[in-house]
Formats: C-alpha cells, structure tokens, sequence
C-alpha cells in the first residue's frame, strides 16, 4: 500500500454520498466535491470504528475517480446520505513514520542524521556556509577581540585603551595607533569609538579619527584624543573601539 502525505483541507469540511455504492466501485459520487481536497489524496467514509478510507487519483463534476478501496478499513457497501470527508487518520501517522525513518536512515546525503553530526562549516550544510551564518575564526589578543563570518564580514574590538594626557595644553591632543588583532581585506575596515575620562577629565575628552573613520591600512587607525579642559588634574583617559569590514574578498 503505497504511503504519502497528502495535502490536508483546512477544517476537513464534510460532505455526503449522493448514491450508495458497492464493495467494488471505483467512482464515487458526492454531493459537494468542492469539500475534498485535490487529488490525489484521501478520504474517510463512515465515522470512526465503522469507516473505510479510500484514496482517489482523480475529480470529475461531483464524482471521485480512480478510487482505490479499502485504503485503511475494509472495502464496504456505503448508502446514500453517508458522510465523508478528509479527516485525519492512521495512515497520516504511518506516512510521518515513514518520513522520519526515511531521514534516520538516510547517510548519503547532507540530509542523513549521521551527515548532520559529521558535518563542517566547509560542507556547507543548508546553506548556512553560503549564506554566511557561521562563524568561522574568533578569538582574542593583546589588541583586542574579533569574531569571522563565513561570508567575509569581520568585526574587531578592543575596550579601556588607556590615553596618557599627561602635558598636553588644552585644546591639544595625543595620537594613538590601534593595530587591529586581526587584519582586514584591503582598506575595508570602517572604526567608531568612544572616549571617557575620570574624575575632572570626565566630559573633558574628545574622539576623532585620523582620516575620518576609515582605517588607515588593513592593519591598524590613528586615533586622536583631545584634551578640553586646562583645569584638569588626570593624566589619563580610557579609549573604546570597534572595526567593521572584511577579512577576505566579499563573495569568495
């Protein structure tokens, strides 16, 4: 007996037998087809206990065509007037059944479980690798932290450089090279950043960049803290930052 899943109609609508038929008939008349689903699909005749489930491979007017009998349940006389409809039945449950050891069993394919556990982010598995959802390299060192999408994107930081102010006039400034913890693909890397200072230098300090935000080669960007406030006792300033851009060839 050949499984599937067929496609369900919403609410399983019912309708009725217009003529009683045989053990045998393979065309089925009803009075409303438009309550059955497409073919080819199912149907169950009866209510519970007393019901036989048919599958039908075709539509013609009002009537069921190609019927198979005895689906589930035995073949039966059926008078006019008895309900059927598409309802949910045992053969629902043996088909997921059927599904689901299908894809247990199945290892030749990224489909198989056995190729879900063995698999890498080289295999590409639903397209995560393509698409650009897994990560292929993080990590940290002394010049920050950052995280590598399989797409190329690349995302570097780094939180408390410490900024010496120590001798610098008001309205001056110190210049200070971050040298990403990871390089970047070609002049890619776009930086932002916070300074904050402590004490009588809070509010005091000012973040530029040495060429307006675009780092200055794929390996490292010029910051330039400014200092706002003559008045201030503290020498030193803490520098947050961040770099956006690619570590490889958008594409490849």
């Amino acid at each position: 007996m050949p499984l599937g899943l067929y496609p369900p109609m919403a609410k399983s609508p019912v309708t009725y037998l217009a003529e009683p038929i045989n053990e045998s008939a393979t065309t089925i008349i009803v009075d409303d087809i438009s309550k059955l689903p497409d073919p080819p699909n199912i149907a169950t005749i009866g209510d519970r206990e007393d019901s036989e489930t048919i599958r039908y491979g075709g539509k013609m007017g009002n009537s069921l065509t190609s019927v198979t009998r005895g689906f589930e349940g035995d073949a039966k006389e059926w008078s006019a007037g008895t309900p059927i409809a598409n309802v949910p039945c045992a053969q629902h449950i043996r088909a997921l059944q059927e599904k689901y050891e299908a894809h247990v069993d199945n290892t030749t394919d990224a489909h198989g479980i056995d190729d879900h556990f063995d698999a890498t982010a080289e295999d590409d598995v639903h397209g995560l690798l393509s698409g650009g959802f897994i990560i292929e390299d993080f990590g940290s060192n002394d010049n920050g932290s950052w995280v590598r999408w399989s797409n190329g994107l690349q995302i570097c930081w780094i939180n408390n450089i410490i900024v010496n102010l120590s001798g610098v006039a008001a309205w001056g400034a110190v210049d200070h090279r971050w040298t990403f913890p990871k390089e970047f693909w070609g002049y890619t890397a776009v930086v932002d950043g916070m300074a904050r200072g402590s004490g009588s230098l809070t509010g005091n300090v000012n973040l530029t960049f040495v060429g307006a935000g675009t780092a200055a080669n794929n390996e490292s960007v010029i910051i330039r803290v400014c200092l706002m406030n003559t008045t201030s006792t503290q020498t030193e300033c803490y520098v947050n930052l961040k770099a956006v851009g690619w570590w490889k060839e958008p594409g490849t």
